[in-house]
């Protein structure tokens, strides 16, 4: 039992002891409530949310298991830790075809999956992702991985693409079509969160660049061959082509690039090394360009690269760049408005007369900068001490998503400066963020159970 006499102490001391007193009580509370053992068929019922088809189905399922009295926000963080049950699979290749829920659409998908000697269904594995090009399918390329997957443990997943295979057309659906590919491959077989890594050849290379920049947090390293982000054309200069804009997205992203001579390359990929050069001068942490032809591929030590990379799930450091509605999350912030500048659609601006004046790489870059002044861009950092200061550029409105650890080293109160102004939030441990988040995402390496919204 605690007593104190409020003349004891000075009121603001004794406002802090009554805080100190109130924890230590929540604590007992929590450890008491936590010993009990979970309602059976939880796991079950979050698999069957983790499955539904699409996100307003899955969503609406995780409120509902949220108005649970009868299960506690450690049971359900015990259930999402544990998550997932996988059987032993025959090493080496298989190709399937998996019904995939694409939009609004169900597409039939061949993937081939290589599985290493080493895989064991109760320890999470690497995977590589690969992506083909154009004209092609996934069925032997995981050849080109099959030493490193042997060596590492890695698995290999290799989608055909079930649309049209005519080169790479920047669309909704081939993005979220090769995720679906993901996902799925994340409920058949025991893959590590933070070690999902990103290649690609020539189209599939387009495309894995194209996914690490708007969806950085995913994965863990990225490798493309003769592949590149895009700038916007002067025949595409409305679909949301220029990928560019969201460059500082990887700068913590491990990046190889290798691409042949120049003269024997599409004009696409000569502007790769503008783009280094930026990610040189932005201090990226480890990128690398390697041009000079196509036995880079075999030279390069793949296996350290691979072997090296692994995502850290909270960074100290949150980068955001975005333009496209469904892509203003990175980690732990997301960007929950913007002002009306912000557009994915880059129009020109200029007179006929000034764009005579332009050359093919002048207007690369013109359209570059016009869309950069369409794109929000949100910084953010963290201490351990439960401050957060962010910078930013068109953003008027963001959250933070705080697992335990996060608000273990936060305390009570966290502190956010944002455009000169300090705020003061208190996170509020929730059982619907911690399983709206996990019906989506289903990352056992962070599960947040507290948000807060700025300002």
């Amino acid at each position: 039992m605690f007593l104190y006499r409020r003349s004891w102490l000075p009121q603001s001391s004794g406002v802090r002891y009554l805080g100190v007193v109130a924890r230590l009580i929540a604590a007992t509370l929590f450890v008491a409530g936590s010993v009990h053992a979970a309602p059976d068929g939880i796991a079950a019922e979050l698999a069957r949310a983790v499955d539904l088809k699409t996100q307003r189905l899955r969503i609406a399922a995780a409120r509902k298991l949220a108005g649970r009295k009868d299960v506690t926000l450690e049971h359900w963080r015990k259930a999402a830790r544990e998550f997932g049950t996988f059987k032993p699979e025959p090493v080496g290749a298989t190709t399937v075809r998996v019904p995939l829920q694409v939009g609004r659409t169900v597409e039939d998908t061949e993937i081939t999956v290589y599985v290493p000697q080493k895989y064991r269904p109760d320890r999470p594995a690497p995977v590589l992702l690969a992506l083909h090009g154009t004209g092609g399918n996934g069925r032997n390329l995981y050849l080109h991985w099959r030493g490193t997957a042997d060596h590492l443990g890695m698995l290999v997943v290799c989608p055909s693409e079930a649309g049209p295979n005519k080169g790479y057309g920047f669309t909704e659906r081939e993005r979220v079509s090769t995720l679906q590919v993901l996902r799925w491959a994340r409920r058949r077989y025991n893959i590590d969160e933070n070690r999902v890594f990103l290649g690609g050849f020539r189209r599939g290379g387009h495309l894995a660049w194209d996914l690490a920049l708007r969806g950085r947090d995913r994965f863990a390293a990225l490798a493309v061959m003769n592949g590149a982000p895009s700038m916007v054309t002067r025949s595409g200069a409305n679909r949301g082509v220029n990928n560019t804009r969201y460059l500082k997205n990887v700068l913590d992203l491990p990046l190889r690039d290798l691409q042949g001579q120049k003269g024997h390359r599409p004009p696409l990929l000569d502007t790769v090394p503008i783009l280094f050069k930026r990610l040189a001068e932005w201090n990226a942490s480890d990128a690398l360009l390697i041009e000079g032809g196509s036995n880079r591929f075999t030279a390069f030590d793949w296996k350290a690269f691979w072997g090296g990379a692994v995502r850290d799930p909270r960074p100290k450091r949150v980068i955001r760049a975005y333009a496209r509605p469904g892509e203003a999350r990175a980690f732990w912030a997301e960007i929950l408005s913007t002002s009306g500048k912000v557009k994915e659609d880059v129009r020109l601006v200029a007179t006929a007369e000034e764009m005579r004046k332009l050359d093919d790489t002048g207007f690369l870059l013109f359209m570059d900068r016009e869309a950069e002044k369409r794109t929000a861009y949100l910084e953010i950092e963290r201490t351990e001490t439960g401050r957060f200061v962010a910078t930013e550029k068109r953003v008027r409105k963001f959250r933070l998503l705080l697992d335990r650890t996060m608000l273990d080293a936060a305390g009570d109160e966290i502190t956010v400066v944002f455009n000169g102004k300090w705020y003061k939030k208190t996170p509020r441990p929730s059982v619907r963020v911690l399983l709206e988040e996990f019906v989506e995402r289903f990352d056992r390496t962070f599960l947040p159970i507290a948000e807060v919204r700025v300002p």
